[in-house]
């Protein structure tokens, strides 16, 4: 346990970087080594590699992924009594675009934990992937009555809510949730759809003022790169992302490679 908890002050020392999760992921290797069994270093290597897949553009997906499962897998076989453990299953059979699976552990993640709002966040993130973007503003609202003071929840349903506005083609609305969520998480992704939405409404200031920030947060940034990031394969979900994202970040001057 000590060597699991010095792995996230490591992480959390680094800023939550990717460099941080990459050093913190050695020290949970080396508790494992020691107790094969433990859970919280296992979520813990679990959560270093989905930060793998979201931050290193170069990473092998499909072994990173084959890890996760493993890993995951293993947790719950453990500790089937752990929200925690579901919730990190959960976001393996995501990744692998396993739907149904991801459903049942989510399930039991919040049956577990009933009164944390994550599950429905985690469950609308499924919804939005599956091509049900209406669906996934329900279940954000159930979230947020479950935890409306929360940072990290209001941004995460911030971060929803913009990728659902975005798919149902509601610019203005998935505008509003998107700057929301950059003002609470710098992540490369909301800007991306920000930038989209304001290419959609010609606002030309600010797509111009905007237009360096994905960049700037992921230097590889292209139609291509999120392409490669492979968050889903289902058609729905794949149609929406073309006709809204894309064409947004088309003219905004996003380059396809």
């Amino acid at each position: 346990m000590e060597l699991t908890m010095h792995a996230w002050a490591v992480w959390d020392r680094a800023d939550n970087t990717l460099r941080g999760a990459l050093e913190a992921r050695k020290w949970f290797d080396q508790a494992l080594r020691l107790d094969a069994d433990s859970v919280p270093a296992l979520l813990g290597s679990v959560r270093a590699l989905s930060y793998v897949l979201d931050f290193n553009p170069h990473a092998d997906r499909d072994r990173v992924v084959q890890e996760m499962d493993a890993l995951s897998f293993r947790a719950v076989s453990i500790d089937p009594d752990s929200p925690s453990a579901w919730a990190w299953r959960e976001e393996s059979l995501e990744r692998q675009w396993r739907w149904d699976a991801a459903l049942e552990a989510n399930a039991k993640a919040q049956k577990l934990d009933p009164f944390n709002g994550e599950p429905l966040n985690r469950r609308a993130g499924i919804m939005i992937y599956t091509g049900q973007p209406l669906k996934a503003l329900a279940l954000v609202d159930q979230q947020l009555a479950l935890d409306p003071e929360v940072k990290e929840s209001l941004g995460w349903a911030a971060l929803q809510r913009c990728r659902a506005y975005m798919a149902l083609g509601r610019y203005d609305e998935a505008i509003a949730s998107c700057e929301k969520d950059v003002a609470l998480d710098n992540w490369w992704l909301p800007h991306a759809y920000l930038l989209a939405g304001y290419a959609h409404k010609g606002d030309a200031a600010k797509t111009a003022a905007d237009k360096t920030a994905p960049l700037k947060l992921r230097p590889e940034f292209s139609i291509a790169d999120f392409e490669a990031q492979r968050f889903s394969v289902h058609a729905a979900f794949l149609q929406q992302t073309e006709t809204h994202l894309y064409a947004g970040l088309r003219k905004a001057g996003i380059p396809q490679n």
